[in-house]
């Protein structure tokens, strides 16, 4: 996996112009390519002999999971209060 921070269950967000799967104008119809997205990483997947170089997010509102290169997402970390 590229990124060591990311685990499966992991809240992450990243930019809409990162998604390879679906295309990112059939998630969300002429929206701006730079709109952050949030989800939850459900798996990961690989690309041929790179382990976990792809991420499939589950996104709140999206009906289906969306596939992101591990390098382009960020982990979000909750704040404790």
């Amino acid at each position: 996996m590229l990124n060591a921070d990311v685990a499966s269950g992991s809240l992450v967000s990243f930019d809409l112009c990162s998604v390879v799967c679906p295309d990112s104008e059939d998630v969300l119809c002429k929206a701006s390519g730079n709109l952050e997205l949030s989800g939850t990483v459900v798996l990961f997947s690989d690309d041929g002999d790179n382990k976990g170089y792809y991420a499939v997010v589950e996104v709140d509102g999206i009906a289906t999971p969306l596939i992101v290169p591990v390098n382009n997402i960020r982990r979000q970390v909750k704040e404790v209060s």
